[in-house]
């Protein structure tokens, strides 16, 4: 498998391995760039729709791949709802493809997000 090199500020690492003060109630966007940079800092292939208006409604916010992984990942906020196109996607997803990987992530998931983008070898609960 390829390297992946990541350059970022001291600010962007931190802001990676634990959640800053107040990151609960940071908006969807803000959430959705702290997963996708741990994502590409742990060697994933990262794909977001940034413009989703004229895409299918419901399909999942990320599509994060490795050798051996699919993961479809739709992002909320702490109080954010699935709409009935995202639960039909997530769903389908999950009963269609085998070992596939599906989840609703929120700010309070950073620790079991961490777990599941791990590097391979990586202890559980290791940031």
């Amino acid at each position: 498998m390829a390297e992946l090199s990541v350059r970022m500020t001291a600010a962007a690492y931190r802001a990676v391995v634990g959640l800053p003060a107040g990151a609960l109630e940071a908006p969807e966007s803000a959430f959705l760039a702290r997963v996708v940079m741990l994502a590409h800092t742990r060697g994933w292939l990262v794909y977001h729709t940034h413009d989703s208006r004229r895409s299918a409604p419901g399909f999942p916010d990320l599509v994060l791949t490795r050798p051996g992984r699919l993961i479809f990942a739709e992002i909320k906020t702490a109080r954010g709802k699935l709409t009935a196109a995202q639960e039909t996607w997530l769903d389908l997803l999950r009963h269609s493809v085998p070992g596939v990987e599906i989840f609703v992530w929120r700010p309070g998931d950073w620790a079991a997000i961490q777990d599941a983008l791990r590097y391979d070898g990586e202890e559980e609960g290791m940031a």
